[in-house]
């Protein structure tokens, strides 16, 4: 599969499927049996910074990182229902 053929595969993918996935493996969470941000501490202190997620998925993480206290917040995906679950979730 080149490039474009994946791209479009995933997208396909999360348009389909978005739902299904909405909350799942978001920040606090790593993934399903993982540890977890709360263990692991990797952002440490966002107080007022800028973030950017690539591949925000629903918004889930980006509500956990806004609930501490980060500055400005950005999210892209490549999904455009993954983006409409986000501004509904956190509208």
């Amino acid at each position: 599969m080149n490039r474009d053929e994946i791209l479009k595969t995933n997208k396909h993918y999360w348009d389909t499927y978005a739902d299904l996935w909405f909350g799942t493996t978001a920040l606090p969470d790593y993934g399903v049996h993982f540890v977890t941000e709360n263990e692991l501490h990797l952002f440490e202190d966002v107080s007022g910074k800028s973030i950017l997620e690539i591949c925000c998925g629903n918004g889930h993480s980006l509500k956990y990182l806004a609930d501490r206290n980060a500055g400005e917040l950005w999210g892209v995906d490549l999904s455009h229902k993954q983006l409409e679950n986000a501004e509904r979730y956190l509208s």
